[in-house]
């Protein structure tokens, strides 16, 4: 992860990758204001009808 303290603000990007019945899959990046990538990182979600208590 590059350092982000030079920066003023830090933006979050998210991208699908997948979306399936059961499964999304996201690549997110971290970005600062010159656009650089700070960090990024791939999630993977599990897809249900009921609620998440």
């Amino acid at each position: 992860m590059l350092p982000a303290d030079h920066t003023e603000y830090v933006y979050c990007e998210a991208d699908q990758l997948r979306l399936g019945k059961h499964l999304a899959v996201y690549e997110v990046k971290l970005k600062n204001d010159q656009g650089t990538v700070l960090d990024s990182g791939e999630f993977t979600f599990f897809i249900t009808e009921h609620d998440v208590v």
